[in-house]
């Protein structure tokens, strides 16, 4: 009989060995840590506060306040209040009147996310700043100094005091509008300039409605500029004169 012919055994294919981690999936892991590691940490440090009762200037601003009762008036705050004039944290007191009406609990909450927000927002522009300046350790050195900055106690009051919702918007379109601007100078493309640099702008202006302090919001800008972007004042204002104006 003919010989039979065996298939020759097969042989185990060479098990592919996983590639390595790029540089992009570090760098966003390191960022999500980050982020994670401020937020826990102030939401433990402020953990105790949403509870606090309305004290001082929150009695009249919120519990006899009847503009916030409905978002049509909101924009328009009674006179003689803490929120005369500053129609931004009067809407916002609006929303949190329809979230819990006057419980406290949904404006503590909301002061907290502004916070965490403003901490953020502050590493962010830390981070940028220091790689633009090719600081070895950015990463490291924005998140302790905002990690220290989010929470000294001289926050206490911003984050717990209700009525201070005024300085935490006013602190967040602060900072945004300076990060629109270290963005809107880091893109390279012409598009991404814009929007960002339109960001800055509108924040800005948005801020004007939270706290009288935002009018320096643009000299702030110009010192950035001139500190880590430009050889003088002159030279910024001429390369961004449209910005400024």
């Amino acid at each position: 009989p003919p010989a039979k012919h065996l298939a020759p055994p097969s042989m185990p294919l060479p098990s592919r060995a996983a590639a390595p981690p790029s540089a992009s999936d570090a760098t966003a892991r390191r960022d999500w840590l980050s982020v994670a590691t401020l937020v826990l940490a102030n939401l433990l440090a402020y953990s105790n506060t949403f509870f606090v009762p309305f004290l001082f200037d929150d009695i009249a601003a919120v519990t006899q306040n009847p503009s916030i009762e409905n978002f049509s008036t909101a924009f328009s705050p009674p006179p003689a209040l803490s929120v005369t004039g500053r129609p931004l944290a009067n809407l916002s007191f609006a929303l949190n009147h329809a979230i819990s009406g006057k419980a406290p609990w949904s404006y503590h909450a909301l002061n907290l996310a502004l916070h965490l927000a403003c901490a953020l927002t502050f590493f962010a522009l830390l981070r940028r700043t220091l790689s633009g300046l090719k600081h070895q350790h950015s990463n490291a050195v924005a998140l302790a100094v905002s990690a220290l900055w989010s929470l000294h106690q001289l926050h206490t009051s911003a984050v717990t005091y209700v009525m201070q919702r005024t300085e935490l918007l006013a602190s967040l379109c602060y900072l945004l509008t300076l990060y629109g601007f270290a963005r809107a100078y880091d893109a390279r493309a012409l598009g991404p300039q814009r929007r960002w640099a339109a960001l800055a702008v509108v924040v800005c202006a948005l801020g004007m409605a939270a706290k009288e302090i935002m009018v320096t919001a643009p000299l702030a800008v110009l010192l950035y500029d001139r500190t880590f972007v430009a050889t003088s004042f002159g030279a910024a204002l001429r390369a961004r004169a449209r910005f400024y104006l």
